[in-house]
């Protein structure tokens, strides 16, 4: 998202749109005129108030909290030809349910925390694992009920984004996110070969945001987001060889994936965004529009392989865009075989109300359909339908929070499975509003994707609120910036370095108008022609730009991160960690502050700073509001950058504004200080010029694990 210089010179209308957006009193032209236009410093304060008055009726259970703002997320769904069922993951409400044809629900069991990894093998034996934990829960899986049969707990493990079950080995492979790694786990099958003995769990780098991992013909291919990769990997001896991997590059990120073989070769398909370079000169954002990308990869001694020269062949590679044809944001793609010699995709797109099949024609896309959904669609499953043109499409939709099975000759849904109404949501209509202007073109309803320009949603740069990888060029002189994550912003001022908005009022006008092609900070919604759209019935129908401002401050006011998976099942900080709070004291707080908020709250003191960190209690920022010079070039601003916030700063990727830091480890190697001066980044150390010892770089980076 954009970001401004402070001090935006306003006109009338801004300033009562302005006022409107913070909650103040519609302030008329003739008050204006007579010099009575709220102030910044005013905004400001009616913010805060706002703030509070949001933040106060939710639960003081941070974890919780975030879990029932926005429901329950069905967010992956699976069918079963062999029973007929249904299964879906519930990422919030932590279950999995069972579900027959119609969407009645059969049977439900808990998982492990926040599910989002699942395989079934032989026999519908299930596996579920979950970004917020290591442990992998074992279902036995029924015409009617589902079975816990085991937990495992994989050794060395922090998060489990998605795992594959290679059956000929007998092996588990997951993605951990937090440590960045791929993990071979062999299963118990009571014979161990001789050539799996060793440890049960082996890690293997796999980069930064391992996202999805596809396991087909002895090859794992894995989707990594931040690296904006594809990796082809080939399996020999049910082991990874990455000596033989092939690496499918793209300028800006994948969001989704899925693979078939046909015919000896190896088919992928993946959703992402345009392959260029984002750009900002004309001041608005250009190459950013959502593509399919198919790639046709032919085996050679033994491993599919991919080179950059293929993408000028046209039976392997072909790029489609999705943005042309409203489909947005595609976090679901799926391959569908018609016959011996016709394969199809269906695409959706999370961000706008529209959902394609296509027809390949050798390897080029051509568009068959194109059918009107919700938005917010996260993962299709297909299934026999009674109509023999097609499957029928079952569709989890977590920013809904339902799932529809819709056959594509027919408008109607055939069933649906609403929110469950015992898992009351928090988020008023406000923040869900705010939710769908962030996660949908409803923020840019008349934008163009022709030529450099581009139709997008937040996520073109913040995958779920947090970020993309990008190290993209600004527009301004030779500035240049890392993705940043947005959760928790409204606590979290100023808000950019080079806007240094001192309110999300005067932020959100700003970003209304530089993400709307032609400068639009002003436009309505007819709830009307979004059915999807949770509004109550006894509003007005035209949602108008002041509505829609204090929708996005409520919705950020809710926007929080989510839990730390590094503190499932540590409820204390070990003592290296400790002692890397000790150096913290020393050498970083003074910049990256222990404040909950930096609109002038006071600091947590030092001693409730390990039970912050346990989970107890609202998270400290780690932030200030305040520039700094800190070394890493060029300057933002003439008084330097602004501190950012070191919540979650694992996640991060890269680091600095330049991207310059790929791991926390090289970044705290480069500190340097000399008494009170710090730098991130020196050229040429003086004398005098310290750095920190590997002692202390060691446990600094254990209690930043905390964080």
């Amino acid at each position: 998202m954009a970001a401004r210089r402070s001090g935006i010179s306003l006109t009338w209308a801004s300033a009562l749109l302005l006022a409107a957006a913070a909650g103040c009193a519609p302030v008329s032209q003739g008050d204006a005129e007579d010099g009575q236009v709220p102030s910044p410093e005013e905004l400001e304060q009616e913010e805060i108030r706002l703030i509070r008055e949001f933040t106060n009726r939710l639960p003081p259970d941070t974890a919780r909290r975030q879990e029932r703002l926005f429901g329950t997320d069905p967010s992956r769904i699976r069918y079963l030809p062999d029973i007929d069922r249904y299964l879906i993951l519930l990422r919030n409400s932590h279950q999995v349910l069972l579900c027959d044809p119609d969407l009645k629900i059969l049977d439900r069991q808990p998982t492990p925390a926040s599910p989002v990894a699942w395989d079934v093998g032989p026999g519908l034996r299930l596996y579920v694992g979950g970004e917020r934990t290591s442990r992998i829960e074992v279902f036995q899986v029924e015409a009617d009920r589902i079975r816990s049969v085991q937990s495992l707990d994989p050794p060395d493990v922090v998060s489990v984004t998605d795992l594959a079950l290679v059956e000929k080995w007998n092996v588990l492979f997951l993605l951990d996110s937090f440590e960045r790694r791929l993990v071979r786990f062999k299963l118990d099958d009571g014979v161990s070969a001789a050539s799996d003995a060793g440890p049960p769990a082996v890690g293997f780098p796999i980069g930064a945001g391992p996202l999805r991992m596809v396991q087909l013909a002895q090859h794992l291919i894995v989707l990594s987001l931040l690296e904006h990769q594809l990796i082809v990997l080939p399996l020999e001896q049910g082991f990874p060889n990455f000596e033989k991997a092939s690496r499918i590059g793209n300028d800006g990120p994948f969001w989704s994936l899925a693979a078939m073989e046909r015919e000896g070769d190896l088919l992928i398909a993946a959703g992402g965004i345009e392959n260029r370079p984002l750009d900002r000169t004309q001041g608005e954002f250009g190459y950013i529009d959502s593509f399919l990308y198919l790639f046709r990869l032919k085996k050679d001694q033994g491993a599919y392989r991919w080179q950059e020269s293929m993408r000028q062949n046209p039976s392997a590679f072909q790029q489609f865009n999705l943005s042309e044809i409203n489909v947005v944001t595609p976090k679901a793609v799926v391959f569908q075989t018609h016959s011996k010699d016709e394969v199809g995709l269906w695409v959706s797109g999370f961000g706008a109300e529209s959902l394609a099949e296509f027809r390949l024609d050798g390897l080029r896309p051509r568009l068959r359909r194109k059918l009107d959904s919700a938005p917010g669609i996260s993962d299709i499953a297909l299934a026999p339908s009674a109509n023999s043109d097609s499957h029928s499409l079952a569709l989890a939709n977590p920013l809904t929070d339902r799932v529809e099975i819709r056959d594509p000759m027919q408008e109607s849904p055939l069933a649906v499975l609403k929110p469950d109404p015992t898992q009351s949501r928090l988020a008023t209509a406000e923040s869900r509003l705010g939710e769908a202007l962030f996660f949908t073109t409803l923020l840019t309803p008349d934008n163009s994707s022709e030529g450099q320009l581009s139709r997008f949603t937040c996520e073109g740069c913040h995958w779920e609120g947090t970020i993309d990888g990008r190290v993209h060029f600004t527009g301004r002189e030779d500035i240049h910036a890392s993705t940043k994550p947005l959760n928790g912003m409204a606590h979290n001022l100023p808000l950019f370095s080079r806007g240094g908005d001192r309110s999300l009022s005067t932020m959100v006008l700003a970003e209304f108008r530089v993400a709307n092609q032609g400068r639009r900070d002003v436009f309505e919604v007819d709830a009307d022609q979004h059915p999807w759209l949770e509004w109550p019935t006894d509003r007005e129908p035209t949602i108008g730009p002041d509505l829609l401002r204090r929708a996005f401050l409520a919705f950020f006011v809710d926007f929080d991160h989510r839990p730390n998976p590094w503190r499932s099942g540590r409820p204390e900080l070990d003592p290296l960690a400790l002692r890397g709070l000790d150096v913290f004291q020393q050498r970083c707080q003074d910049c990256h502050q222990a404040l909950r908020s930096t609109r002038g709250e006071e600091h947590i003191p030092r001693n409730q700073w390990p039970h912050r960190l346990a989970g107890r209690g609202d998270d400290p920022l780690w932030a200030a509001p305040f520039f700094s010079r800190t070394g890493v070039e060029p300057y933002v601003d003439e008084a330097g950058a602004r501190v950012p916030s070191l919540r979650r700063v694992w996640l991060k990727y890269p680091y600095f504004t330049n991207g310059s830091s790929l791991t926390l480890r090289d970044l705290l190697f480069r500190f340097r200080f000399n008494g009170s001066s710090a730098w991130h980044h020196l050229e040429k150390p003086e004398g005098g010029i310290q750095r920190l010892t590997p002692s202390e770089v060691e446990a600094l980076e254990a209690a930043l694990r905390y964080f």
